[in-house]
């Protein structure tokens, strides 16, 4: 069983020093469960009792504590980084990459590694070309709000061109209390933090253009119980959609997964005055964005064929995308301090299957 996130969020964050996973969906991704071994065991431990959580969750954490401190998390490799991108279009070298990882960490570079990851993964099929400039020091897409931190502490510029005081990592805030169901759909805001105790109400942000692509023959259940496919594929999902609408970033982009062989539904929230817009340009990309999503889970299920459903080959994979719609959502959570969010959330947080069909949007182009 893969590191759990939400539970580490859940069980921890309430814990004496406390230290939150700046991008954890992609620790998990970079690691594995061989590489994560002994903080999943600590984290077990920890949830058993608030006194075990003190206890433990020092051990689960991004820099643990022993006996976990000899567990070391992949960490970014320059070396990597110049070989595998350097040939590619708008390539930016790191001015000192060696220092840059010292300050980072594996922590500080978690998107960027998974990025460099899979831009090796997909380098054959063109992915280098997407993930790439992911894993560049002024990075973009969905590692652009991942701030890196300099030795000298100094503020860094990312690629949207907001300055931030580096070592000021974003964290992200799931719902205590919340246990996803088995089977259940999985709903991934990008970039999206919750604040315990606050109330957010319906409004113009909550209508969205909605399109759904089913992955005819690849077997939900398989890729939901694959920390790697899963994570791969909402990335690149994500990566896809910003690459072909210039001006929204990863938290306008909401993805949930669902039986049916797989279906994932893309809910963008439109920018003021530009839903109809939005609409007509997914509208147009709809049929391209499936072709290119079925190349790339091609080349997915070429590497491990165990995500097919029984019987089926990567020849029978097929992808068809709907219509987008205009939506109203409901009214987002509203939580009280110190309890539990209200049902009827909008905000589940979790980091699933948007990768791949994420980059198939870029391609698409």
């Amino acid at each position: 069983m893969a590191f759990d996130c939400a539970a580490y969020a859940q069980t921890c964050s309430g814990v004496d020093g406390y230290s939150a996973y700046s991008s954890c969906a992609s620790t998990v991704t970079n690691n594995g469960v061989n590489g994560m071994a002994c903080r999943i065991q600590h984290l077990a431990l920890a949830m058993k009792s608030s006194e075990a959580a003190t206890l433990h969750c020092p051990h689960a954490a991004p820099m643990a504590a022993a006996p976990c401190n000899t567990e070391m998390l992949r960490g970014f490799d320059c070396a990597e980084y110049v070989s595998i991108c350097s040939g590619v279009a708008g390539y930016s070298a790191y001015s000192n990459c060696a220092s840059t990882v010292t300050a980072n960490g594996a922590n500080g570079m978690a998107c960027r590694t998974e990025h460099l990851t899979l831009a090796v993964i997909t380098r054959s099929s063109g992915g280098d070309a997407t993930h790439c400039p992911h894993a560049a020091e002024t990075a973009t897409g969905p590692c652009a709000a991942e701030k890196l931190a300099t030795a000298g502490g100094a503020t860094t510029t990312g690629a949207a061109g907001a300055t931030t005081t580096a070592f000021a990592l974003p964290a992200t805030t799931t719902t205590a209390g919340a246990t996803a169901a088995a089977g259940a759909t999985t709903t991934t805001t990008a970039g999206a933090t919750a604040t315990a105790g606050a109330t957010t109400t319906a409004g113009a942000s909550d209508v969205k253009i909605v399109t759904e692509l089913t992955v005819t023959y690849l077997d939900y259940d398989k890729v939901n119980g694959n920390a790697t496919a899963k994570a791969a594929l909402i990335t690149d999902i994500t990566d896809a959609f910003l690459a072909q609408h210039s001006g929204y970033v990863a938290a306008d982009v909401e993805v949930t997964l669902s039986k049916g062989s797989v279906k994932a539904k893309v809910a963008v929230t439109p920018k003021s005055g530009d839903a109809a817009a939005l609409k007509a340009s997914m509208t147009s990309t709809k049929d391209a964005i499936a072709a290119a999503v079925l190349t790339v889970v091609k080349t997915m299920v070429a590497a491990d064929p165990t995500l097919l459903e029984a019987g089926k080959t990567p020849a029978d994979l097929a992808v068809t995308a709907t219509a987008p719609v205009e939506t109203l959502s409901p009214p987002s959570t509203t939580a009280t301090p110190g309890g539990d969010a209200t049902s009827g959330s909008h905000q589940t947080v979790c980091w699933g299957l948007i990768s791949i069909i994420t980059a198939a949007f870029t391609m698409s182009l």
